[in-house]
Parts: C-alpha cells; sequence; structure tokens
C-alpha cells in the first residue's frame, strides 16, 4: 500500500525489493568526513511499526548526481517484517555516506511515509 507521502514526492517507484518507507523519520543529522576528495555523511533517526526491520538505508531520490539545485532528497527505506497490524513503533536508524560532488550539497531533505525533515547544509 503506497501512502500519499510516496505519491506527492514520487517515491512508490523506491518500494520494491521488498523495502518500503518507513512510518516517520525523527532526526537527520550531517558531516563531513575529511578526505580528498571530501564524503558527506548523513545520519537519520526514525520509528517503524514492527520489531523487525531489517537492512534500514537512505536512497537518493531520483538518483542524480550531483544533486538537483544542491538538494539532496533521500528516501529511508527498510524491509519490514512482523504483524503488519502492529501499533507500537520501535526505532530505527541509517547511514549514507555521499561521495558524488558532496561540496554541492546545500540542503538533505528525508522522507518517510508521514512525513519529511530537512536540514541546511552548512546552518545550525
Amino acid at each position: 500500500m503506497r501512502s500519499m507521502h510516496s505519491e506527492i514526492f514520487g517515491l512508490g517507484n523506491l518500494e520494491t525489493g521488498g523495502k518500503s518507507l518507513i512510518h516517520s523519520v525523527e532526526d537527520v543529522r550531517y558531516s563531513f568526513l575529511k578526505r580528498f576528495p571530501p564524503i558527506l555523511v548523513i545520519s537519520a533517526d526514525g520509528w517503524v511499526l514492527t520489531r523487525g526491520s531489517l537492512e534500514p538505508e537512505l536512497r537518493a531520490v531520483p538518483a542524480q548526481i550531483p544533486p538537483k539545485e544542491g538538494i539532496l532528497e533521500l528516501a529511508f527505506l527498510s524491509k519490514l517484517h512482523g504483524d503488519p497490524g502492529q501499533k507500537t513503533l520501535h526505532p530505527i536508524h541509517a547511514d549514507l555516506e555521499w561521495r558524488d560532488s558532496p561540496e554541492t550539497v546545500h540542503q538533505i531533505t528525508v522522507h518517510s511515509n508521514t512525513n519529511q525533515v530537512t536540514k541546511m547544509v552548512g546552518r545550525t
């Protein structure tokens, strides 16, 4: 079942391979690994409605290198196992190392099934 959020942001095509958007994203953080070239590391925390979440990942949507207009759009996905009718939220975490033109990223937006969180790069 696709969410309205999936349709609005065109994320429905990512819900493949047994993975789907997590219930909600709570926090997004980033840092740079000081290498040459630098690596942008993005971390996200969120919630799923089942204890059996597997293989959480942040996936670029759409995959554009470099990100269009400096905006990196990510979907927070996971394989979900267990009772689909469960109503208890459980924490989930995922990381992504973005190596493709990290200096061009000015905004990171992470999407879930019910919300999104945006972080401006270079601002607190």
